[in-house]
């Protein structure tokens, strides 16, 4: 099976959720194809080495730099271009994402995807969370809810 991880980190990083993306990829590499797109990395880096992983998928970054709600449309954006521009035949069995827009917007562009939440849906994500989800797309999406709420 294909698997595309799309998260919104820089890496290297020694946040939680950067070290639990690179030991999840690592995991379903084990008996999948795996791809992770991310925002950014530092290119002079072994990261596998970093996060103690073996190198069994691949990394993806698209040299985004700071989160902003505008880097996130980029992310976005880029993504699309990846999936729908650049390789048109390019099939994705399943999408993982921890970016909710980005999970969103493949749902709606009929691929299989996992939405991870680690957080309190706040601001305008909250927002077009609750506008899509009564759409009819919104139904193919499968949701992980990790938070107090």
């Amino acid at each position: 099976m294909n698997i595309s991880y799309f998260a919104e980190i820089n890496l290297p990083s020694k946040n939680a959720y950067s070290i639990h993306v690179m030991k999840m990829c690592e995991a379903l590499s084990n008996r999948n194809k795996v791809n992770l797109y991310i925002f950014k990395k530092n290119n002079n880096t072994n990261l596998f080495k970093i996060y103690n992983c073996k190198k069994t998928f691949t990394i993806k970054d698209f040299n985004l730099g700071k989160f902003s709600f505008l880097n996130r449309i980029k992310f976005c954006i880029q993504i699309l271009n990846i999936f729908n521009v650049k390789q048109k035949n390019y099939k994705s069995e399943l999408i993982i994402s921890r970016s909710i827009l980005s999970g969103l917007l493949m749902s709606y562009l009929n691929y299989k995807v996992i939405i991870e939440i680690h957080h309190e849906l706040t601001g305008f994500t909250n927002l077009i969370f609750k506008m899509t989800k009564w759409m009819k797309f919104f139904k193919k999406i499968k949701f992980i809810f990790i938070s107090k709420n």
